[in-house]
């Protein structure tokens, strides 16, 4: 399979997706177009490299899983936004151990304020 399509049968499956249930956190986990977009693009807007990019689309089966079977979260972040020092932005890390060579997956999600968390990025 070609690369290009490989990359498009993955955006497919991934806007199926919508939510799903996080035991670590007791809430719903949104999957949408912000989760995707930041595989591609880095917290500045700038675009991540191929192979980067195809390593974290590769990695999108094993986020879901990470997120909907995990029972705890690795760390938890809270930063103020600067242009609204009122508003907080929540991030969370899980981490697993996957596949058959063992991998370490990473997996961040992000609430902004009290708005929904959001699956935000896997590496």
């Amino acid at each position: 399979m070609a690369l290009t399509q490989y990359i498009n049968q993955q955006r497919q499956w991934y806007r199926t997706i919508k939510s799903t249930y996080c035991p670590a956190l007791k809430e719903d986990v949104i999957f949408n177009s912000q989760g995707l977009r930041h595989l591609r693009y880095d917290g500045r807007g700038v675009a991540r490299s191929k192979k980067e990019y195809h390593k974290r689309i590769k990695l999108l089966p094993s986020a879901l899983n990470i997120v909907k079977s995990s029972p705890v979260f690795s760390s938890h972040d809270r930063r103020y936004k600067t242009e609204a020092k009122s508003q907080f932005v929540d991030y969370w890390s899980i981490r697993a151990v996957v596949g058959p060579r063992e991998v370490l997956v990473t997996v961040i999600l992000r609430r902004i304020g009290k708005g929904q968390i959001i699956f935000y990025s896997v590496f």
